[in-house]
Parts: C-alpha cells; sequence; structure tokens
C-alpha cells in the first residue's frame, strides 16, 4: 500500500472573476501538490474502517500540503532573536 493524491491548486478571486495566483507571467498553471503516506503495511488495510483512517489521514496530509503553499518560513542566524521583546 503506498496512498498518495495529488491536486492543482489555484487562487480566485470569484467577486472579480480573475486569477490571483500564480499568474500568468509567472509561466505556471497552477501549484501542483502531492501527498503521500509512506510505511503503511499492507496487512493494516483488513477492513473499510482502517481504509477510512488511511483515507483520512491522507487527506489531512493534502491540507497541510496546500496550507504550506501559502506559508512563508523564513529562519535567521541561531540566537537572533533572543534580545528580541
Amino acid at each position: 500500500a503506498n496512498p498518495r493524491a495529488g491536486c492543482a491548486v489555484r487562487v480566485i478571486d470569484v467577486a472579480n472573476t480573475r486569477r490571483l495566483s500564480p499568474l500568468a507571467a509567472d509561466g505556471v498553471d497552477a501549484w501542483v501538490v502531492d501527498a503521500r503516506i509512506s510505511r503503511v503495511d499492507p496487512h493494516q488495510i483488513s477492513d473499510a474502517g482502517e481504509i477510512h483512517d488511511l483515507a483520512e489521514q491522507l487527506a489531512v496530509e493534502m491540507g497541510d500540503q496546500v496550507a504550506k503553499l501559502f506559508y512563508e518560513h523564513t529562519t535567521g542566524r541561531l540566537g537572533e532573536n533572543l534580545n528580541r521583546r
């Protein structure tokens, strides 16, 4: 078992009927997101409840990957913010 899911993400302003991101100038039609669950024991899947649990885990992973498209993480030097108040 190697559960995986994929989707294409575009940000649309529905009220003004225009695409916000990615823009055509970026040369990208959509962001492609891939989510996977690794190391699933095939013997773990024996009934519909376990299949549902795996699908739920995959949905959470997909949501996490989509959210990270809009998440900006910057790192500074180690200890840089220790004197910040």
